[in-house]
């Protein structure tokens, strides 16, 4: 696990200029009501499969490590990391926005098309922002 944060935090310190600290993160393995249970204690429900909290990722229990959709998704758990880390300021959408846009970017540097997520289609509605064609 660490030589993957460690790949995946330098690609992502080369693209968008973030310092990387000296620490990784904790990555803790939680089932899918544990996550929604921390990240949205009082609702409303949404099928999260991962959540960044302090210096903590929390990743549902079924995370693959080994594809490229569980590398996309730790690029943007890592994003998230790493912008607040580095001071980042600002609403919630322009982090998310940021998130998803890395791991799209993810994919593409790795010669796949990103899948098309719902909750990424929901913010994207939500807070009036576009990664391109849907």
């Amino acid at each position: 696990m660490r030589d993957l944060l460690i790949g995946l935090l330098a690609w992502l310190t080369a693209e968008t200029g973030y310092v990387a600290p000296g620490t990784l993160p904790e990555i803790r393995l939680l089932s899918q009501s544990q996550i929604q249970a921390i990240a949205l204690p009082h609702g409303p429900w949404i099928p999260l499969t991962a959540f960044y909290d302090d210096d903590v990722i929390h990743i549902d229990l079924r995370w693959d490590p080994a594809t490229m959709k569980g590398h996309a998704l730790l690029v943007h758990e890592l994003t998230h990391w790493l912008q607040h880390k580095n001071g980042k300021r600002g609403p919630m959408c322009e982090w998310e926005q940021e998130a998803y846009a890395m791991a799209d970017r993810w994919y593409r540097a790795n010669g796949e098309e990103p899948p098309s997520i719902a909750i990424e289609r929901i913010l994207q509605t939500t807070c009036h922002w576009s990664l391109g064609p849907t």
